[in-house]
């Protein structure tokens, strides 16, 4: 194992652990978004739910940005610090993925994304998922688990792992 793969699984770890830790003292809600909408039993829109569709608007802007080839929009919803495991396992930094954005490398015709689930644990939130891509070259279905971090009052991505969903 290399010292660079060890080291992103140590972040990665510790990023879960944080997760667990808020999850423990913050009482998170475990929403999936497509069924609720956020809303609670009364149909009023609670803290949380604010939260999630928040959430739901910056993976919405995120998936858009990324097939379109919007490098400066992937720029502004990734952290300076982020880190992300492609498909292929590779590890890249901030400016790698936008560089790929940008070269069009994650293009695609239309996605359709289901399964999109969000725990939020303060200002922290974990976000899974399936994502179907189609492309001239076919259709990729991938697993992904996304972690925000809000900063400055807006969502911003810090890890992402991305599994290819064999067929």
């Amino acid at each position: 194992m290399t010292r660079q793969t060890t080291h992103l699984l140590a972040r990665t770890a510790c990023a879960v652990a944080l997760a667990l830790i808020l999850n423990l003292s913050c009482s998170p809600q475990l929403t999936t978004l497509a069924a609720t909408n956020g809303e609670g039993a009364t149909g009023e829109r609670t803290g949380a739910g604010r939260a999630e569709r928040e959430l739901s608007e910056t993976e919405d802007r995120w998936l858009e940005a990324n097939i379109h080839g919007d490098a400066k929009l992937a720029a502004q919803l990734l952290a300076e610090d982020y880190q992300g495991m492609t498909q292929s396992g590779a590890v890249e930094d901030k400016a790698q993925f936008v560089a790929d954005v940008k070269a069009g490398g994650l293009r695609a015709d239309s996605f359709y994304q289901d399964e999109r689930s969000v725990r939020i644990f303060g200002e922290t939130a974990v976000s899974t998922g399936r994502l179907s891509l189609k492309a001239q070259d076919g259709i990729t279905q991938t697993r992904y688990t996304r972690v925000y971090v809000k900063r400055q009052g807006r969502w911003q991505l810090i890890i992402m792992q991305t599994t290819r969903i064999a067929r």
